[in-house]
């Protein structure tokens, strides 16, 4: 991936770590070279000192240095070797020379033993099966290392490489004690290396792959899950999984929900449901799912072949939202027992797509998420607010929805103009950027024009939203410990109370933010249907969002960045009939108007219709009809499960037993 080069230098420029590793080796080398002993030690210092800093703080220059190879180890060799240079200039005998030379040898290979060591360590550190809510009784899980020596180990070495660093600095005689403490350096890097190895050892003996699937194994046989929610990808897309926990947690079915990725484990949500992050094909492959009669997926990924070549268990997409983008009627559904939609509209993409998804397979369930939406309180001074929640730039071409290069900034810039009468609140996709420059260009300057609308208008500082976290967990780092201490909590944080707890931080979150005050909403922010209730009027993309936000009943904006006639682009967006299409080239002052009310909402019937299609009835919920189909698909696969059960039973809206 390409670096943004505009980025790695604003990061530079705002970034105290950055400047003081990089200047601070430059101003040491330049020092070095002139004999400015204190200079030379005071610049090497900040040098050492910002790295444990850059690395949590800046991941982007981090980046863009190893790319430049000039890594940590390079950083290292440079930083010795302006320390040495000052030698030169000092009455030095050839023994400190010697000493210090040969101990800034042996420190870049001890710390080479030590990261490969430590990674080790962290390697046998990480369970096989890694769990949430899995008790972990009878496996032996030695104590987890200091946190200095693993998370930490970017401190470790900064703190022994100063002990070159200050002697070769400051030997100012030959013979001076002060060079002895570059041995010590030396040692004290191969001793935590050699403590690394052993830890990793002791870990290997107790805490062996066969070891953690037997332990696991055996809270499956005990729980019985008839239901698997399978989520294959990352931490940024793990949104994805989250918006399903509530729903999941009220089947009357016990459930499970199977990870691939270690990352997405700490992204999850809060839930009381067992989950196993299992990241190995082979250990998947080991664990006995004889119970699992129900397998749903929230994404096509590749690695849901892993869960889908599993005989016995039948599968069913239920996506991450409905939209008339590609991707919600893809080909890839076809090897689904049965693919769920929302309403009537998802089971005609299906049959106007033709990708070889048979109409008797696809069930509408409506949206679950839907059915008790947020409602926080508005201020009585509420400013016309517009909703612009872009979707991002697609896997390529043909799926590059996004509007934020074509629509987004002239948007923004509208809504931001001092006396405009509206607020914007900013809803990017977690995925923006990830793929066309000029997307990411844009975000970054709608980012940055907001925070100076901000500033012109002299506003308050935007409120903090602390969601609900489970916080005995949150601050164990050690992946073994964090697995058993789960296990072991009486009544962890469900999705149910973590979605009440923010709902109410929510609307302490809008209460206290200044009306009129512009925001960036984050993933971290406020959640996307809270942001629905704040909306007069969203302006979006091609994406479940507009779908989502027709439960809400108010207007809304499509953009059309295809280039196609309007007339046209609703016949292949036929979910934007219902709202207002705006082009690249049409004026976004009609948007504002819309936003102030000061032009007619002339749609209104037609969104109850298309909410309807998009959604389904209102009643029975969702939730009903969710449970409904999960049973039926059971019953399908497991007659036993549900001894008597006739199809007839679930015939709720597409909702049947095959």
């Amino acid at each position: 991936m390409a670096l943004p080069i505009k980025q790695v230098g604003r990061e530079i420029v705002r970034g105290v770590p950055a400047q003081a590793v990089i200047g601070g080796i430059v101003v040491g080398a330049v020092a070095g070279a002139l004999g400015a002993r204190w200079v030379c030690l005071v610049a090497l210092t900040a040098s050492v000192i910002g790295e444990p800093f850059l690395h949590r703080r800046q991941h982007l220059v981090v980046r863009a240095l190893r790319t430049l190879s000039l890594g940590l180890t390079v950083r290292i060799v440079f930083r010795l070797l302006c320390a040495t240079a000052v030698l030169a200039h000092r009455p030095a005998s050839s023994r400190d020379v010697f000493l210090l030379v040969l101990s800034s040898a042996l420190l870049v290979l001890g710390r080479a033993l030590y990261v490969f060591t430590s990674g080790r360590l962290t390697a046998r550190r990480n369970p096989a099966v890694e769990t949430r809510n899995v008790p972990l009784d009878g496996l032996d899980v030695p104590k987890p290392p200091p946190a200095w020596l693993t998370r930490w180990s970017g401190s470790v070495v900064s703190a022994v490489e100063l002990l070159i660093i200050v002697p070769a600095c400051l030997s100012s005689r030959p013979g001076s004690p002060v060079v002895w403490l570059a041995p010590v350096a030396v040692l004290a890097m191969f001793a935590a290396a050699i403590w690394c190895e052993l830890g990793a050892r002791r870990a290997e003996r107790t805490l062996g792959p066969a070891d953690v699937v037997a332990v696991v194994q055996r809270h499956l046989d005990e729980s019985r899950p008839a239901v698997a929610l399978y989520f294959g990808d990352g931490p940024r897309a793990v949104y994805q999984a989250n918006m399903w926990l509530p729903a999941l947690e009220r089947l009357s079915q016990p459930s499970v929900v199977v990870l691939r990725n270690r990352a997405s484990l700490g992204a999850l949500g809060p839930t009381r449901l067992p989950v196993l992050c299992v990241p190995s094909a082979e250990h998947l492959m080991a664990l006995d799912l004889s119970t699992v009669a129900v397998s749903l997926y929230v994404a096509n990924i590749g690695n849901n072949i892993h869960m889908l070549r599993v005989p016995g268990i039948r599968s069913a997409f239920i996506g991450h939202g409905d939209s008339d983008k590609k991707a919600s009627f893809n080909p890839y559904s076809r090897v689904y027992s049965q693919v769920w939609v929302a309403g009537p509209a998802g089971r005609q993409r299906y049959r106007e797509a033709a990708v070889g998804v048979h109409d008797g397979d696809v069930v509408e369930i409506g949206r679950p998420q839907l059915d008790e939406p947020a409602t926080p309180a508005r201020a009585d001074d509420h400013v016309p607010t517009v909703l612009y929640a872009p979707t991002w730039e697609g896997w390529d071409d043909e799926q590059a929805y996004s509007s934020l290069a074509t629509h987004g900034v002239a948007l923004a810039a509208s809504a931001l103009r001092e006396g405009s009468g509206v607020r914007l609140l900013y809803r990017p996709h977690p995925f923006t950027g990830r793929r066309d420059p000029a997307v990411a260009a844009a975000h970054a300057q709608i980012v940055e024009m907001i925070e100076e609308a901000n500033r012109r208008d002299g506003g308050s500082a935007e409120p903090v939203l602390e969601p609900a976290t489970d916080n005995a967990l949150t601050e164990i780092h050690d992946r073994f410990e964090r697995a058993v201490r789960s296990g072991q909590l009486d009544a962890p944080l469900s999705a149910l109370e973590a979605e009440a707890q923010l709902r109410a931080v929510e609307d302490q979150y809008w209460r206290a933010m200044a009306p009129g005050r512009h925001a960036v909403m984050t993933q971290q922010g406020p959640s996307l249907l809270s942001c629905f209730a704040q909306a007069d009027v969203l302006v979006t993309d091609v994406s479940s969002v507009l779908s989502d936000f027709v439960s809400t009943g108010r207007p809304y904006v499509v953009c059309n960045n295809s280039g196609a006639a309007e007339d046209d682009f609703l016949a292949e967006v036929p979910s934007a009939r219902a709202g207002h299409v705006l082009g690249p080239d049409q004026d976004v002052e009609d948007v504002l108007r819309l936003v102030r009310g000061e032009s007619p909402d002339l749609l209104a019937d037609e969104r109850r219709a298309l909410r309807r299609e998009l959604l389904g009835p209102d009643s029975p919920s969702s939730q009903y009809r969710l449970e409904r189909a999960v049973e039926a698909l059971i019953a399908s696969a497991r007659p036993e499960v549900r001894e008597g059960v006739q199809a007839s039973e679930f015939h709720i809206e597409g909702v049947t037993a095959r």
